[in-house]
């Protein structure tokens, strides 16, 4: 019969054996690497030691590097992003993570943004980002697709593009011009508006980035060169009543009874020595028909360029 206080030697190798699996389920996890920290009760109270593995000078690079990285869902859900990629749209990192890429895309270039993520082979290409205050960012996302967990996730490395000295050089030429210069993508939507079509047209990059050409040339554009239609529609005007005198003069115009100044001029020079007014009359209307076609041109210009509106404002 056993006595008080003896604990019975079957239980006690039970014990022995629960503790025994116990260690062993730990180190196996261990092994496995699904073990980041170990708690240990001390005298001065519970202490977590971390563990490091193989993958910590990957996170480490991660985290401190130059250039933006984040991971994706397949759907553009951001699930994990670096700081630098915070630091470049100007928004925390914690309000990055959860959101969808798309909705930090440019105006026009969402599209581009979901042809990347929707082509697992696609290397790469040139996508503009919004910052937080609304500034479009040239960058270069370079992807590749990988597995974690079973499930694939799209792996995003981004570049910035704005800071490169060639491309900052190119921008300084663009905007120095006073012609309209701007880019389109491949769906015909402005990416880029100079301050030359800024100057011509009266619409800021911010309201013309992410449009349509066409509803800029209806809306903007057209009620700004209807002036420049205007006076080369007089111009050629003028012209053509030179041309349809030259030719009338010449005996190639319009035929009797049609009425002509260039055939006036032409059966008048028989009587100039009678009657020098049916000369002078025919020619005169030709001076006047072109000079006043001349003059106002030159008016409508001055009244209807957006160029002297502004300087006179």
């Amino acid at each position: 019969m056993a006595t008080t206080g003896t604990i019975d030697p079957a239980t006690e190798l039970q014990q022995l054996r629960t503790r025994l699996a116990e260690a062993e389920e730990t180190l196996r996890a261990v092994r496995a690497g699904e073990v980041d920290a170990v708690v240990v009760e001390g005298p001065d109270g519970p202490q977590v030691y971390t563990l490091k593995t193989a993958a910590d000078p990957y996170r480490l690079l991660v985290e401190q590097m130059a250039q933006a990285a984040l991971t994706v869902s397949p759907d553009g859900l951001i699930l994990f992003c670096n700081g630098c990629l915070a630091q470049l749209l100007d928004v925390p990192r914690e309000r990055l993570i959860g959101t969808r890429l798309q909705e930090h895309a440019a105006p026009g270039t969402a599209g581009r943004l979901d042809d990347l993520l929707a082509s697992p082979r696609e290397p790469g290409r040139e996508i503009a980002l919004r910052t937080r205050d609304g500034r479009a960012v040239e960058l270069y996302v370079s992807s590749a697709t990988v597995e974690a967990g079973g499930e694939a996730v799209r792996c995003l490395v981004v570049t910035d593009l704005s800071q490169h000295e060639l491309r900052l050089r190119h921008a300084a030429v663009v905007e120095a011009s006073r012609d309209i210069i701007y880019t389109l993508d491949d769906r015909l939507v402005i990416q880029t508006w100079n301050h030359g079509a800024e100057a011509l047209t009266g619409l800021s990059a911010a309201q013309a980035v992410g449009r349509s050409r066409r509803g800029i040339a209806v809306r903007h554009v057209l009620p700004n060169i209807s002036g420049v239609l205007i006076v080369q529609a007089t111009i050629q005007f003028a012209v053509a009543i030179l041309a349809e005198a030259a030719l009338g003069y010449l005996g190639l115009g319009v035929r009797p009874p049609q009425p002509s100044w260039g055939r006036m001029l032409l059966e008048a020079q028989r009587f100039m020595h009678l009657d020098p007014a049916q000369a002078i009359v025919p020619g005169l209307a030709i001076a006047l028909a072109v000079l006043g076609l001349n003059l106002l041109g030159d008016g409508l210009r001055d009244l209807l360029d957006p160029r002297l509106r502004r300087a006179v404002r």
